[in-house]
């Protein structure tokens, strides 16, 4: 029977293997040795040597494999102690020569500011400006207040000469009638509305005074707008049997 190779791992086969042939070649010395025998010549070295062998395969079977040596590290080596230098002797220090004492800086006293003249009094000159400038606005408004009553009485007398033109007295008019109407206007002059703030007790003068102030407009009244709105926005006229005044 033909044998099969078998691969052992290197351990097992140094563990095994060596025994394994010893054992091999002990069986054929010893059938070498029967051979021998057999033919009559016996050699006492020979049984000596088979002896040994047969005592050696039975010490090798018996020993134990010795351990895989250990690789121990080797010794740590300490570096080489530094030769400390030799202390050197402090080299002497050198004192520096004392200072004199600085001579203190000299304070400049400053001189004393020049007293400031004395300014002239002022107020009265103020005063007397404030005073002058009232007089000068008190009388601008003097002025405008009598221009402005004459353009009132220009205007409203242009007023009160076309409504006298347009009113018819009726014939029941008698002496101390009086009809009192309140007329609105517009910056054009344009009628808005009259209202009758007083009768006179006969409806005919009260009708005959509202159509003559109806038929009479539009009216001119000042471009002004301040005096228009102050003066011409609202104007009462009173009628009598003898005459139409504005009130």
């Amino acid at each position: 029977m033909k044998a099969l190779p078998v691969s052992l791992p290197r351990f097992e086969w140094v563990y095994h293997g060596i025994p394994l042939l010893l054992a091999i070649l002990v069986h054929i010395l010893a059938g070498l040795a029967l051979m021998e025998g057999w033919g009559g010549v016996r050699e006492p070295d020979r049984i000596l040597f088979r002896e040994h062998v047969s005592a050696t395969l039975l010490e090798i079977e018996a020993a134990v494999p010795e351990p895989a040596p250990v690789t121990r590290p080797p010794p740590r080596q300490e570096p080489p102690a530094q030769r400390q230098p030799a202390p050197q002797a402090p080299l002497p220090t050198e004192v520096a020569p004392a200072r004199p004492d600085p001579t203190p800086p000299r304070i400049a006293t400053p001189e004393p500011a020049p007293a400031p003249e004395p300014r002239p009094d002022t107020r009265w000159q103020e005063e007397l400006a404030e005073t002058f400038s009232r007089a000068v606005d008190a009388e601008a408004d003097r002025l405008a207040t009598r221009q402005a009553d004459a353009a009132t009485a220009s205007y409203i007398g242009a007023i009160i000469r076309q409504i006298e033109r347009q009113w018819s007295r009726p014939p029941s008019a008698r002496r101390g009638m009086q009809t009192e109407l309140l007329i609105n206007l517009v910056p054009t002059g344009e009628l808005v509305s009259i209202t009758t703030v007083r009768s006179s007790g006969n409806d005919a003068f009260d009708r005959s005074a509202e159509l003559a102030v109806r038929q009479a407009a539009p009216f001119r009244v000042p471009d002004d707008s301040a005096l228009f709105e102050q003066r011409f926005r609202q104007l009462r006229l009173l009628f009598t049997p003898e005459d139409l005044r504005n009130r």
